[in-house]
């Protein structure tokens, strides 16, 4: 390089994208609002980065969900070693152990319906934010029964979507707008 010639410039660093910058407006705008628009608008932008080379900017987006999904899983194997431990002393009534998600050594002799994770998720009641944990036994009955009727409510839809799907093949035609 001679000293007429003017060093180029140092490429500009890749725009920092938010995936929040991306959906939430998107969620804001709930007239036209769906999920599916939401993870379209995403891969559209790592797309749209990862074809400009701004590969920084696509690990920027990607970092936080991978994060999350880190500790999900961390959340999901201390869970199951947990309840591993919790049968095991179920079935021989002894104290056994088993590795949290900090890697520490603990011992149980609860049953796996008392494990600490699932005690400690939130649920609404009436409104009010709950604990598994803190709720009463009338509460947990309430819960169920509400869940109960849920599952009953969702088998009706079933049967109906299956009725539905039997008279359309019955009938030879592609959809139920056709018989009409």
């Amino acid at each position: 390089m001679t000293v007429t010639e003017a060093a180029a410039p140092p490429p500009a660093p890749p725009a920092r994208v938010h995936m929040e910058a991306i959906i939430d407006p998107l969620i804001q705008d709930s007239a036209t609002y769906s999920r599916e628009q939401a993870a379209d608008a995403v891969e559209t932008a790592l797309r749209h980065a990862m074809i400009k080379g701004e590969y920084e900017a696509v690990l920027h987006l990607l970092r936080p969900r991978v994060r999350a999904y880190i500790r999900e899983r961390e959340s999901f194997l201390a869970r199951e070693a947990f309840d591993a431990a919790a049968y095991e002393a179920e079935q021989s009534g002894t104290i056994t152990t088993y590795t949290d998600t900090a890697g520490a050594t603990q011992e149980t002799r609860l049953p796996a319906i008392l494990n600490p994770y699932a005690l400690s998720k939130t649920i609404f009641l009436d409104g009010v934010q709950f604990t598994y944990g803190q709720l009463t036994a009338k509460q947990l009955l309430e819960k169920a029964g509400a869940l109960r009727q849920d599952l009953k409510d969702r088998f009706v839809r079933v049967q109906r979507l299956e009725e539905l799907a039997r008279i359309i093949i019955d009938a030879g035609v592609t959809c139920a707008n056709d018989l009409i």
